[in-house]
């Protein structure tokens, strides 16, 4: 019913998908894009003000607004549901359950000079290892592969 209620919300504010020339595509993606920012900047300002009530505004402002840039996507002829299940699975290359490939890829990463450590946790009874620098962030594996979406990009933004 959400997605629903999002997409007449956006008919009815004459936000429908464009159906002009690439100009005008690319002015609405953008259009959505800087919502989305503005609407993530302002759950960071909710986090840093400690504010939950705010937090969960800000959240679910962001949900709306990245529930339509989908929705946009979609009505251009993008895969959405594919790309998300390649996203996930590509993502999953940031994990290991080799303790070995994880300390291997740490030292590679200290190389090109990103200071970083080994995390160890427990998950389903499996012990996994992710390398994260030192704010905290999951970093690539050694041998990481980019996700390739080439082929969900539709022909006309080629």
């Amino acid at each position: 019913m959400s997605k629903e209620l999002v997409k007449r919300f956006n008919f009815v504010a004459n936000n429908a998908p464009s159906q002009g020339d690439m100009w005008e595509v690319w002015k609405q993606l953008k259009a959505q894009a800087a919502l989305i920012k503005e609407e993530g900047l302002e759950v960071f300002e909710a986090t840093e003000t400690e504010d939950m009530e705010n937090l969960i505004k800000e959240v679910m402002d962001v949900k709306y607004v990245l529930t339509y840039m989908e929705e946009l996507l979609k009505a251009f002829g993008v895969k959405t549901p594919e790309a998300f299940d390649r996203v996930c699975n590509n993502n999953d290359q940031k994990l290991t359950q080799s303790y070995i490939y994880a300390d291997e890829s740490r030292e590679f990463l200290e190389q090109s000079g990103v200071d970083c450590y080994v995390e160890t946790t427990v998950y389903g009874g499996e012990t996994w290892y992710t390398v994260r620098d030192k704010n905290g962030k999951v970093r690539k594996l050694k041998y990481y592969q980019p996700c390739d979406l080439s082929d969900l990009v539709p022909e006309e933004f080629i």
